[in-house]
């Protein structure tokens, strides 16, 4: 039998917990009927996420995001911060959005 249903997988701690999602991803897999622009727009609305799109760092310590420094491709010693979501913050970021529609 195969789970295809994404909401199901996520309310019922089926995926991995130790992958971490890009915001594209995170709203694919939740399914909220918008992408990736207006799903930083509401985190940055509720105060998850500052002006940056970076997590304020409570939500870093309590396992909802990583910030992850990439380097720029073809730009050696340029940096950019990149917000990865957990497994635990997918879930949070769920309940947020229900919460707010």
């Amino acid at each position: 039998m195969m789970i295809t249903d994404k909401t199901f997988i996520i309310d019922n701690n089926l995926m991995d917990d130790f992958k971490l999602y890009n915001m594209s991803e995170v709203a694919k897999y939740l399914d909220l009927g918008y992408g990736r622009n207006t799903l930083l727009k509401n985190l940055r609305f509720n105060q998850i996420l500052d002006k940056h799109n970076q997590p304020f760092r409570q939500y870093i310590n309590q396992g909802y995001f990583k910030l992850v420094t990439k380097e720029r491709p073809g730009q050696p010693y340029h940096f950019d911060s990149v917000t990865l979501v957990t497994f635990k913050g997918l879930q949070f970021i769920k309940s947020l959005m229900q919460k707010t529609q």
